[in-house]
């Protein structure tokens, strides 16, 4: 689900995959059955598929690093994720025009690097059109906290919805 206007929206089956929207047809394969699909290109499991953990280093973070010292394939694979999540916030606020689009998960322990990622990355979609400059898509993204609860506060706003 997801909250708008301070409400708890379920939708109908369904709401709030955001990792289940397709961002690239002709993508791969997921395990959902669709292509493409934003999980294949930016969750902590994709990032590890394609940078396998350094030892006691995560993965997520191990490319982190290895694109601060100029390795070229480490910045080609966060290059990739950045546009990635940056299509899915663009494709969210199109969708339903939330005032923040709140990015939680695992991949948030790459902190701001990864914020500044995307943002980049969606400035870079903006280039070319005055109307997706005026919607201040960069300045409504934000990360949650590393290790916040996200599915015990899931959990109590649903609670206070019943």
């Amino acid at each position: 689900g997801y909250i708008l206007e301070g409400k708890l929206r379920r939708g109908y089956g369904v709401v709030g995959e955001v990792g289940h929207i397709p961002i690239n047809a002709n993508g791969p394969k997921c395990q959902c059955g669709q292509r493409g699909c934003l999980e294949l290109y930016a969750s902590g499991s994709a990032l590890a598929s394609k940078w396998p953990a350094n030892g006691a280093i995560p993965g997520p973070q191990a490319l982190l690093q290895a694109a601060n010292r100029g390795d070229k394939r480490a910045n080609d694979i966060l290059c990739e994720f950045y546009q990635a999540v940056a299509i899915s916030v663009r494709n969210i606020i199109l969708g339903i025009g939330p005032q923040a689009v709140i990015i939680g998960g695992g991949v948030t322990r790459l902190g701001e690097p990864m914020l500044l990622g995307v943002r980049s990355a969606l400035d870079d979609l903006c280039v070319d059109s005055a109307f997706l400059k005026s919607l201040n898509m960069p300045g409504r993204v934000t990360l949650i906290e590393p290790g916040a609860p996200v599915a015990a506060i899931g959990a109590a706003v649903l609670a206070a919805e019943i």
